[in-house]
């Protein structure tokens, strides 16, 4: 005799047979909104990152040009 798909997923719980509280389908239900929950996670901390990645970058870009404004001021030729 085969077991069904319950069987093996209702092993997992202490249960035997049908009488497990785990089912395939509480399974699949939990790792599908635990995925759900992960990926959307994901998603909000790679913008946060990437958001505050430009602002330090912003930073660095601003300094860079004062660096070449300065550059461009001190660069006069000089008299002989």
């Amino acid at each position: 005799m085969q077991k069904t798909g319950n069987d093996g997923l209702s092993g997992m719980s202490g249960g035997s047979g049908n009488m497990g509280v785990v089912t395939g389908r509480t399974v699949a239900n939990f790792l599908t909104k635990t995925t759900v929950v992960l990926a959307t996670l994901f998603i909000i901390n790679a913008i946060i990152l990437a958001n505050l990645s430009s602002r330090k970058n912003l930073g660095i870009i601003k300094k860079i040009e004062q660096v070449d404004d300065k550059q461009e001021e001190s660069s006069l030729p000089i008299a002989k």
